[in-house]
């Protein structure tokens, strides 16, 4: 059965609610990603930090890399390795975890 995703103009999911994994799967695709376990580390994480502070919408990519350290370990806790997870930063990973588009957010100024 084929599945219809309502996005605006930038990809980002129109309804943030509508989000779920199969949703992710299908943003990364189009975004050239297939998703691994550090990816959906990262996912889960922007996830529930909206849900947290949900004003804020994506925090710095500092705060994440202290998370990462966590999540990942310090060999993998570092923008470097952010970046090879998604080459277009925050705004992708912000984009498949089905966050709203910040205010401020132009494609890669994080």
């Amino acid at each position: 059965m084929a599945m219809t995703i309502d996005l605006d103009q930038e990809g980002y999911l129109k309804n943030p609610s509508d989000w779920n994994k199969t949703i992710a799967s299908a943003i990364a695709h189009l975004e050239k990603l297939k998703l691994t376990e550090e990816h959906w580390l990262i996912i889960h994480y922007l996830r529930n930090f909206y849900q947290q502070f949900p004003t804020i919408k994506i925090p710095a990519l500092r705060v994440i890399i202290k998370e990462l350290v966590k999540l990942l370990g310090k060999d993998k806790a570092n923008s470097l390795y952010f970046h090879q997870l998604f080459p277009k930063g925050l705004v992708q990973a912000g984009k498949i975890a089905g966050l709203p588009k910040g205010g401020r957010c132009k494609e890669n100024i994080f």
